[in-house]
This record gives C-alpha cells, sequence and structure tokens, in this order.
C-alpha cells in the first residue's frame, strides 16, 4: 500500500459545518485545511441565515470554497487536497455521514452551547484508547452550527444519530472560532 504522506493525519476528520456569513466561510475553509482537515461539508441549517436560489448558486460557491481549500493545502505544504462538498441540508449531512464513514470506528462531536455537563476533554479522554495508532477510530466527525447556533430539534436529531454533544468550556465561541477549536483540541490530543 502507498505509504501515507507525512503531511496527512492518520484519522481522518470532517467538519460538517453550518454555513456561515460572507467571507467567515472562507476563512473557516483556510485555517481548518491549515489544521489537517479532510473534509468540510458546508451545511444549511435551520438557523443559516444563508440561503442558495437554486442548485447552480450552491454549486459556484462550492467550486469557490475548493478553490480556497486547494490554495491553504499548497501553502501549509499538504499532500492532498482536503474536498469541499457542495452545500447540503442537515438531513442530508446525517445521511452522508452513514455514507461517507464506517460508523463502528467513527466519533462524532457536537459543541452545543446548551451542553454544560460534558467537555469535549471528557470525550477524548474517555476515547483516549480507541484514538491511539492501534485504536479503532479512523474517523471523526464534528458538527458545528451557523452564527445562529443547533437548534434543540437539531441537537435531538444528531445526538439520536451517534453524535456526542460537548461543551468548549465557559465561553461561547463564534461559529468560526468552534470548529478552529474543536479540530486544534483533537489534534493536539491525539498527537497528529
Amino acid at each position: 500500500s502507498a505509504a501515507r504522506c507525512v503531511s496527512e493525519p492518520r484519522i481522518v476528520v470532517s467538519l460538517y459545518q453550518g454555513i456561515a456569513k460572507g467571507e467567515k466561510m472562507d476563512w473557516i475553509i483556510q485555517k481548518n485545511v491549515e489544521l489537517g482537515i479532510n473534509r468540510i461539508i458546508p451545511v444549511l441549517t435551520e438557523h443559516t441565515v444563508v440561503r442558495y436560489d437554486n442548485k447552480k448558486d450552491a454549486q459556484k460557491k462550492q467550486v469557490r470554497w475548493q478553490r480556497i481549500a486547494e490554495e491553504a493545502a499548497k501553502q501549509c505544504g499538504r499532500g492532498v487536497v482536503p474536498e469541499v462538498a457542495i452545500p447540503m441540508t442537515f438531513k442530508e449531512a446525517m445521511g452522508d455521514i452513514a455514507v461517507n464513514n464506517d460508523l463502528q470506528n467513527t466519533l462524532c462531536i457536537m459543541p452545543y452551547e446548551n451542553e454544560t455537563d460534558i467537555s469535549l476533554k471528557n470525550i477524548l479522554k474517555e476515547n483516549a484508547e480507541n484514538l491511539s495508532e492501534e485504536g479503532s477510530v479512523k474517523n471523526i466527525c464534528i458538527f458545528i452550527g451557523p452564527e445562529g447556533g443547533i437548534s434543540t430539534n437539531e441537537a435531538e436529531t444528531a445526538v439520536k444519530n451517534g453524535f456526542r454533544s460537548v461543551t468548549l468550556g465557559k465561553r461561547i465561541l463564534r461559529t468560526e472560532t468552534a470548529g478552529i477549536a474543536t479540530v486544534a483540541s483533537i489534534r493536539y490530543e491525539i498527537g497528529d
């Protein structure tokens, strides 16, 4: 089998990102690519302000975002350009997780402002063995809400679909910060 590119992470991390307004989304893509994200899936959630009139508009956005991912990957010396998917609905995103990941070996994490008990640190500690070199976890999926956050309905559906709801600490982070904080924490924890 081909040797893994040294700059590429061993655990595949996918970011399901509630679409943020304007330049924020560009920034989210660029920074997460620098941190070694493997796939970014823009998600239209209940609180997403951005709407696309048609599939063509969504595809145009995706082409632009993919170009940003390419530039970022090149700039930080990555061997592989992460895929930016065409924007999808929350329901489609939940289906996409099952299609693109072996769920037995996937850890799904959802930073959620109404979660007070379980921290990201708790979940990573609890799964330390599974996240090690010999561990069973091969994929991590992160779901981040847009500016308006994750709706109660979406949070409940995500948990039913295997997501672990976590708090990122005492302060509520903006959508563009939450993904970066989560990805950086995971990379630190798994030494990747």
